[in-house]
């Protein structure tokens, strides 16, 4: 965490909606969620200094390469037959980048349970 976030932080996740930022975090921060490759961009390239920006796109990263695994290996299950059945829980799960990047627009704070605090609490 850098110093201006942990005067902001004070050990409440959340905390970086608090922290100042601009119209292009905002858009910036939900494409991050469209493709990995925005995201990457946003996080090496264009503002790493921004907990907003950040957060977003770390979060949106750790979303793409968990669905990315599921994905993988619900392919690999569909050789065993049980990977049709979980077909259509990954075809569902692959438009929640979608939600999240709406929610960013209208500045909704939703925080995906197993990722949101591991993303805050060890790289914002």
């Amino acid at each position: 965490m850098t110093e201006e976030y942990q005067k902001v932080f004070k050990g409440k996740y959340g905390s970086y909606n608090r922290y100042p930022q601009n119209e292009n975090d905002k858009i910036l921060a939900a494409f991050s969620y469209f493709t990995w490759i925005v995201a990457l961009i946003a996080l090496l390239a264009v503002k790493p200094q921004s907990p907003y920006l950040r957060y977003h796109a770390i979060q949106a990263l750790g979303l793409m390469l968990s669905l990315m695994v599921l994905t993988f290996v619900t392919v690999f299950l569909c050789f065993l037959i049980i990977g049709f059945i979980l077909l259509p829980f990954v075809w569902v799960l692959s438009f929640y980048p979608i939600v999240m990047m709406i929610l960013v627009l209208i500045e909704k704070e939703h925080r995906i349970p197993w990722l949101s605090n591991y993303v805050e609490r060890n790289y914002v």
